[in-house]
């Protein structure tokens, strides 16, 4: 329990997620500058600003992201990047955010209070995935067709190979 000078209380927030502490108000409002700026498409209409919820596919994200990645590491060795490294910062941001909610938009317990630790030396400990393997396996092929299309071009090719013992379906 907290009191405070003016006699208030509250109870304790160690517990409690901390956003006004994880992140920073000017890397935010940067981050918001640069994709206002994209939001503007090639005809000239504007997008919404939540466009990106609907959806990219992971390998989309992917692919920029790591063309982001490149122009921060060419700025941070000194050489010329394509976008300057601000950009790029926003941009692998933006590829790397798109990308997690992909992850964490169908997850049905998603799970907004903070990490447990057991201890400081045991760390995060996740609660066990609540997978129905039987059913994952018996997943008629079109459900399957669509599940495979979200994942990175190199594990669709495994799970084809590994599957199916051919590399196209």
């Amino acid at each position: 329990m907290r009191e405070f000078e003016s006699g208030s209380t509250r109870d304790d927030d160690s517990e409690k997620l901390d956003p006004e502490g994880f992140l920073s108000p000017i890397v935010i409002q940067r981050y918001s500058q640069y994709l206002h700026k994209h939001r503007i498409q090639a005809d000239g209409k504007l997008r919404d600003s939540d466009n990106w919820q609907k959806g990219m596919g992971l390998s989309v994200y992917m692919k920029s992201g790591y063309r982001h990645f490149l122009d921060w590491w060419l700025d941070h060795r000194g050489y010329t990047s394509r976008e300057g490294i601000e950009d790029a910062l926003c941009g692998l941001i933006f590829n790397a955010m798109g990308y997690l909610f992909e992850i964490l938009k169908n997850q049905p317990d998603l799970n907004i209070e903070p990490p447990k630790f057991d201890t400081v030396t045991e760390g995060y400990r996740p609660k066990k995935a609540d997978l129905d393997l039987e059913n994952m396996i018996t997943i008629d092929k079109n459900k399957f067709k669509k599940i495979l299309k979200i994942l990175p071009d190199s594990l669709q090719s495994y799970i084809r190979k590994t599957l199916y013992n051919r590399e196209e379906d």
